[in-house]
């Protein structure tokens, strides 16, 4: 059974934000996909949610920047990056911000629960 999970996902990219969003309904999580960074930090702020996933790459504020903020808010929620880019290439970046985990895209959609699943 399936606790329900409270997901937000910063994520510009259309065909992305497509896919995700029918992994998520499948598996049967709530969720709200927000365009970039700086809506994703006034979504955090003002909603609860459970896990975020963050695009790094995303106009107007950057995942990077806008995980920082989320924690210099005081929220303790799993950020996980989402990108294309290899883990390697961020990863102290990613640490730095305070984000959790790292989810590489393309991803397959058992990547993705078992993402949701280890840190929620």
């Amino acid at each position: 059974m399936i606790t329900k999970k409270r997901i937000l996902i910063a994520e510009d990219d259309f065909l992305n934000q497509v896919r995700i969003k029918a992994d998520l309904l499948s598996m049967g999580y709530e969720f709200k996909i927000v365009s970039d960074g700086k809506q994703a930090l006034e979504e955090c702020l003002s909603h609860e949610y459970d896990i975020i996933f963050m695009d790094i790459a995303m106009p107007e504020m950057d995942g990077i920047t806008a995980s920082k903020n989320i924690r210099e808010n005081g929220k303790d929620l799993p950020i996980i990056a989402l990108s294309a880019f290899s883990e390697r290439d961020y990863q102290s970046q990613t640490k730095e911000a305070g984000m959790n985990g790292y989810l590489q895209k393309p991803y397959f959609r058992e990547q993705l629960k078992s993402t949701i699943e280890s840190v929620a």
